[in-house]
């Protein structure tokens, strides 16, 4: 038995509950809605006390700064109100291995001696959540075999860095259900901030109709059937939230920060992305990852995709490391990468582009001077970041479909390809776009439709095949 982890354990379950408070209220006191997130697991859990065949080891990732320790919070501060808190464990593992040098293994261990009884033994449900699990780089094999293996009364949460599921062999996958958590939806935002709601089902009708039509002008008609429900929400909302929603509130933990101080926080969580989880995904010596900051700053800056040799040249980063570097980023999902539309040989001349999986992350690494003419001068690139990010939930991530960029002057930002079937050209930015782009990308890529996604226009429009939509309208879907 190690004193060290009982020890731990004992003030965990001691304490735990007072710490995990800051997580779940906001200045005044009062608790943050949960998100839609928290219903899925709400629901694994209901199943698992109700004895039912359910799910019971969940593995959360996610970019650090999207929540994940606040859903433990709410999942723990509701369960302890039903459940002894001895059989309750929240390990913030990043905590225990870092500052006290504990494993997995140690805690799970000494765990089964606190409670007097092996895991296998137990009659008592158990719900065990471990955060930041990456710290200890055996925890799959180590929850898999001490855990999961061992009994169907211990219920598991798992959270970590982006990269954990690059961590987990096929056993593992058969075993655990991912959920995977992204920076929030501006819906998401506004029920959290301000108990603002779309209609139910509104969201699924514009996403339908922007993805699943036949043509623009059937999109056009889908979603001008629900004019009366999109104003009803959108009239409710300040046209500055969704300033506040693109530079530093699609976090949950920015919802009503003072901003500068915020970038501060994400300049340091992007130094933690870089010194822990890409250290642990790939042997870079100190100087490459002392160049990795210094590469983020350029591709925040950048208005076009900046070639390979451009970046090696800017950063002094070899050529085989540099792409070593991106794809990394790109694992951690701090970065979305949209490559060129084309054949491979096409994919191989042509820069990818690299777009922000948070646009808060992007305006960290700008923000340095404060001046508010760098939101301006970069706000179709934080839309761009925006969409992409939407693009990505929604279908790369799940497997439902691809984006890319059409590399050609003048071409369209995405080109949205779902499930092989259906093409779709995009384009995003700010003021009135006209159909230029789409025309032009349209001319050598066969498409189903074109949508352009604009800051400034406030009218939903149709012509040659085209949609227009306003970005808080495309921001509902």
């Amino acid at each position: 038995m190690n004193q060290n982890a009982l020890n731990y354990i004992k003030n965990q379950i001691n304490d735990v509950k007072y710490i995990l408070e800051g997580h779940i209220k906001d200045n005044n006191g009062i608790f943050y809605r949960p998100r839609s997130i928290f219903i899925k697991i709400r629901k694994y859990i209901t199943e698992f006390l109700n004895n039912t065949d359910s799910e019971r080891w969940i593995i959360m990732p996610g970019l650090r700064g999207v929540g994940k320790t606040t859903i433990l919070a709410q999942i723990y501060s509701e369960l302890i109100k039903s459940v002894d808190n001895r059989y309750l464990l929240y390990i913030s593992m990043d905590e225990a291995f870092d500052a006290l040098g504990l494993s997995l293994k140690d805690i799970l261990e000494t765990y089964e001696y606190f409670l007097g009884k092996k895991f296998g033994e137990q009659k008592q449900k158990i719900f065990i959540f471990i955060d930041e699990v990456q710290a200890d780089k055996n925890w799959s094999s180590i929850i898999k075999t001490l855990l999961y293996n061992k009994t169907k009364n211990v219920f598991i949460i798992t959270t970590g860095s982006s990269a954990v599921s690059l961590q987990i062999d096929a056993d593992v996958s058969r075993r655990a259900v991912f959920e995977k958590l992204y920076p929030m939806n501006f819906c998401e935002l506004q029920l959290i901030k301000n108990n603002l709601y779309p209609e139910k089902g509104l969201k699924e009708k514009i996403k339908n109709a922007l993805y699943y039509s036949g043509s623009a002008e059937e999109a056009y008609k889908k979603i001008t059937e629900h004019n009366k429900q999109i104003s009803d929400y959108l009239t409710k909302i300040n046209e500055e939230e969704i300033e506040k929603y693109i530079t530093v509130e699609n976090l949950p933990f920015t919802i009503n920060k003072e901003k500068n101080k915020t970038y501060e926080k994400i300049r340091l969580l992007i130094d933690k992305i870089i010194n822990a989880d890409i250290r642990d995904l790939a042997k870079f010596d100190v100087d490459t990852l002392g160049s990795i900051k210094r590469l983020l700053f350029i591709l925040a800056d950048s208005l076009d995709a900046p070639s390979i040799s451009t970046l090696t040249s800017t950063t002094g980063i070899k050529r085989l490391t540099m792409m070593n570097i991106l794809e990394v980023l790109e694992k951690a999902e701090l970065l979305i990468k949209v490559p060129p539309y084309g054949s491979n040989l096409t994919k191989s001349k042509k820069p990818s582009k690299y777009l922000f999986m948070s646009p808060t992350y992007r305006m960290s690494l700008l923000n340095i001077t404060g001046d508010r003419s760098t939101y301006l001068t970069r706000q179709g690139k934080l839309m761009e970041d925006v969409v992409s990010a939407y693009l990505f939930r929604d279908f790369v991530s799940p497997g439902q479909g691809s984006i890319s960029y059409d590399p050609s002057r003048g071409g369209a930002d995405f080109i949205l390809e779902i499930d092989n079937i259906k093409k779709i050209i995009i384009e995003v930015g700010r003021g009135d776009k006209n159909n230029k782009q789409i025309h032009k990308t349209s001319e050598r890529i066969k498409s189903d439709y074109g949508i352009i996604i604009s800051y400034t226009n406030n009218a939903i429009e149709v012509k040659d095949n085209i949609l227009k939509i306003p970005f808080n309208v495309f921001l509902i879907s």
